[in-house]
C-alpha cells in the first residue's frame, strides 16, 4: 500500500513539475514575443490599440471594388474617347499635325476597348545618335562618381540607371534593327497600361485602404482623386513624349 502510495506521489510531483515547466515556458515565449533583437521592449503603435473592427470595414472594399471596377469598364471607351481629344488639341497646338485613330482592342471573348493610335512614324535611332548617347551617359556616370561621393545613395542610383541604359545602348547599336515599336505603338500601348491601372486601383485600395475607419465619402472621394490623377495626367504624360 506504501508502495503504491509512494508511485502515486512520484507521478503527481511529476506532473506537477511539468506543468511548471509548460507554464514557464509559456511565460518565456510571451516575453521574447514583444522583444526586440536588443532585448527591448518593443511597445505596440498606438493606432493599434485604438483598432476597432466596425461593419464598414467588412463591407466597404468589396462594395467600393466592384463599384469602382464596373465603372471603370463600362467607361472605358468614353475615357479613351476623352485621351484621343487631349492628344488631338495637343498636336493641333504645338504645330505637330499627327492622324489620332481608335484601335480596337480585343480582350476577353467579346469584351473589347478602344485605344488611340497615332498614326506617326519614327525611324530607328541611328548610329551617331547611339554613339552620343552613350558619350553623354559615360559623363553623365563619371561626373557622378566623382562629385557625388559624399551622396553615394545618389551615386548608386545614377550608376545603375547608366548601367541599365549603357546596356540597351550597345544592344541596338549592333541590332539596330530589333528596336520594339515607334511613336505611335509606344503611346497606344503606354495608355492601354493606363486604361489597366484605373481598373487595378480599386483592387490596391481593396487591401490598403478600404477596410481602414475612414468615412464612406472620404474612400470614395480619394478612389475619385487617384482615377482622376491618372486618367488626366496619362494623355497629357505622352503627348508631350510624342
Amino acid at each position: 500500500m506504501s508502495t503504491i502510495k509512494m508511485a502515486s506521489n512520484s507521478d503527481s510531483l511529476r506532473n506537477s513539475r511539468g506543468h511548471r515547466f509548460r507554464n514557464t515556458a509559456r511565460e518565456l515565449v510571451k516575453r521574447w514575443r514583444y522583444r526586440g533583437h536588443t532585448g527591448r521592449l518593443i511597445r505596440r503603435h498606438r493606432a493599434l490599440r485604438s483598432l476597432d473592427v466596425q461593419t464598414s470595414s467588412i463591407t466597404h472594399p468589396p462594395a467600393l471594388t466592384v463599384g469602382f471596377v464596373a465603372l471603370v469598364v463600362l467607361s472605358r471607351n468614353f475615357v479613351t474617347s476623352g485621351w484621343a481629344g487631349i492628344l488631338k488639341f495637343w498636336c493641333a497646338s504645338t504645330g505637330v499635325y499627327v492622324a489620332v485613330q481608335m484601335k480596337s482592342v480585343a480582350a476577353i471573348g467579346t469584351f473589347s476597348y478602344q485605344i488611340p493610335a497615332l498614326r506617326l512614324q519614327s525611324p530607328p535611332p541611328t548610329s551617331e545618335t547611339l554613339s552620343a548617347s552613350l558619350m553623354l551617359v559615360c559623363v553623365s556616370m563619371l561626373f557622378a562618381y566623382i562629385l557625388f561621393r559624399r551622396f553615394l545613395p545618389l551615386c548608386y542610383l545614377i550608376w545603375a540607371i547608366g548601367s541599365i541604359q549603357i546596356s540597351s545602348l550597345l544592344f541596338f547599336y549592333f541590332l539596330p534593327t530589333a528596336f520594339p515599336y515607334d511613336i505611335g505603338m509606344h503611346v497606344a500601348s503606354s495608355l492601354e497600361m493606363a486604361l489597366i491601372l484605373m481598373a487595378v486601383i480599386p483592387n490596391l485600395l481593396m487591401v490598403a485602404y478600404y477596410p481602414l475607419n475612414f468615412s464612406l465619402l472620404r474612400k470614395i472621394g480619394l478612389t475619385v482623386l487617384m482615377l482622376g490623377m491618372v486618367g488626366i495626367c496619362a494623355p497629357h504624360l505622352y503627348a508631350c513624349t510624342s
